[in-house]
């Protein structure tokens, strides 16, 4: 199951990112590349990547967290989701008596795919 980021975050920087484009061009031009152009688009190119990219993806087994550039971040292994634990909104993996936190931030996550999450583990499927 992938689980994306919050919508509101990718729109959020993509308006962000068009208003310092806009104030560039509002500005003029001054010969150079202006900084409200590169960071303008880097913003742009960041609410795109967090419509785009998963968060997350957890299956029957494992839990792959991703970095925006798409690598995998960290992997976290289990035998069951039986193993994963969510207390107030906080996910942890419990294995051999041991609990670790699963470093996510859940307002980060879009909230459809957050309750899916929580459904697909409370039935342990």
């Amino acid at each position: 199951m992938k689980v994306r980021y919050n919508k509101a975050l990718g729109i959020g920087f993509i308006i962000f990112g068009m208003g310092l484009v806009f104030l560039g061009l509002l500005t003029g031009g001054g010969g150079g590349v202006k900084i409200t152009f590169i960071i303008g688009g880097l913003e742009i190119w960041l609410g795109v990547t967090y419509l785009k990219k998963p968060y997350f993806v957890i299956d029957d087994n494992k839990l792959e967290l991703y970095a925006l550039a798409g690598n995998v971040l960290a992997t976290y292994k289990f035998q069951s989701l039986k193993e994963i634990e969510i207390n107030n909104n906080t996910m942890f993996l419990k294995q051999n008596g041991k609990r670790q936190k699963i470093k996510i931030s859940t307002w980060m996550i879009d909230k459809g795919d957050w309750q899916k999450l929580l459904q697909k583990i409370s039935s342990g499927m």
